[in-house]
């Protein structure tokens, strides 16, 4: 009776952490905004690739599905998990969307990494540049592998989320008015652009034509009229011809 009873809990105790472990970690990014809201923890985003990077199969094995480390995490954490696994059926349609949007927007290099966001999706700590690179960060995880020890993950880890206050969430309204605005600005660069470069334009330049015979004048730039500019010679006569009490129209020719 005494071995059925601790057949069945320890039953129980199995499948209550299997359970834990197989829901634990949100692969929805909006649900995971959502629940650091509603908890006021960070967001505990893990980008792996999960079926066949030896690093991340390591580091999940040895942290990350650990009884101790879920444990941690169900007091401190919002845990989200973007994987790029090498099995094309291994994440929906759009999970691998959205965790292409993610990589991009994080600039995610390598795997695994580990980032804290705040419940906007803001990047708290970026685990990667807090040890100055990517070789250095792998360094950093082997150190900190075991998550018992006094110097392991758990602790590496806390000495960042005890020190996280939570902001203010923004609202959805607040976003799209954001992003209205952010795309109203380009249009409205672009016009006033357009604007000064016309004013600052330099006017048309004339162009004058070379012709054997009377001197012209430039080119009108709006009508493009040639109009005949009288010599000297010619003004001289035609001033003459008027105090003669004569009209000269037509200009004189140069020898």
């Amino acid at each position: 009776m005494n071995f059925f009873k601790r057949y069945c809990l320890a039953a129980v105790f199995m499948l209550c952490t299997a359970n834990l472990l197989a829901t634990e970690w949100l692969t929805d990014f909006e649900k995971a905004k959502s629940e650091s809201i509603r908890t006021g923890r960070p967001v505990f985003i893990l980008f792996t690739q999960s079926d066949f990077s030896s690093a991340c199969i390591r580091m999940s094995r040895a942290v990350f599905e650990t009884r101790k480390f879920l444990e941690y995490a169900d007091k401190k954490l919002v845990l989200m998990k973007a994987d790029y696994p090498a099995a094309a059926n291994a994440v929906t349609a759009d999970e691998k969307k959205q965790n292409d949007e993610l990589r991009m927007k994080y600039n995610i290099t390598s795997y695994p990494t580990v980032l804290l966001l705040d419940c906007n999706g803001k990047v708290y700590v970026d685990f990667v540049k807090e040890e100055g690179d990517a070789e250095k960060y792998r360094r950093k995880l082997a150190e900190v592998m075991d998550f018992d020890a006094p110097k392991g993950y758990s602790n590496y880890v806390d000495g960042f989320v005890k020190k996280y206050k939570a902001p203010a969430p923004v609202r959805k309204e607040e976003k799209k008015a954001v992003k209205k605005a952010e795309q109203n600005i380009p249009k409205a660069e672009t016009s006033g652009n357009a604007a000064e470069k016309k004013s600052n334009a330099p006017e048309k330049e004339n162009k004058f034509v070379k012709t054997a015979g009377p001197a012209l004048i430039p080119l009108d730039p709006e009508k493009d009229i040639v109009i005949p500019k009288k010599t000297e010679k010619a003004a001289s006569d035609t001033k003459s011809a008027a105090s003669n009490g004569k009209k000269d129209t037509s200009p004189s020719k140069d020898k």
